[in-house]
């Protein structure tokens, strides 16, 4: 596992989120072992410039990625449901996403999650 912690909302120049792309590209490319991606978006803020560029990258690497619209506890459930739509349609094109809310608050989703990194990993 690789935590990126920051790097789609980091404060920095655009020199040095460049510096970062090229690294992240670099390590996406040759990691042989990678299985799939973890992505985490704010359900209140999903589809950010930085998800779209790692779900285009996850696509070109055809590499399964598997977006967590997180902190869903901050919405209604009629809420996350229509942004979970909304963020499912946007991504339609891509083969390789899927999508789901979650909540580390309640746990809400991470029997699913569980599940998915289990069948990329295929125990």
């Amino acid at each position: 596992l690789v935590d990126l912690p920051g790097y789609g909302y980091a404060k920095v120049s655009r020199e040095i989120k460049q510096r970062w792309e090229k690294t992240l590209g670099e390590y996406l490319e040759s990691r042989r072992s990678l299985k799939g991606l973890i992505l985490l978006m704010d359900i209140r803020h999903p589809l950010k410039e930085f998800d779209i560029m790692m779900a285009d990258w996850s696509s070109h690497y055809a590499i399964p990625t598997h977006i967590l619209l997180t902190k869903a506890d901050k919405l209604s459930r009629n809420q996350a449901a229509s942004t979970l739509a909304k963020v499912k349609k946007e991504l339609n094109a891509y083969n390789n996403i899927s999508i789901q809310t979650f909540s580390s608050l309640s746990k809400a989703g991470l029997l699913d999650l569980e599940h998915k990194i289990a069948s990329w990993l295929k125990i």
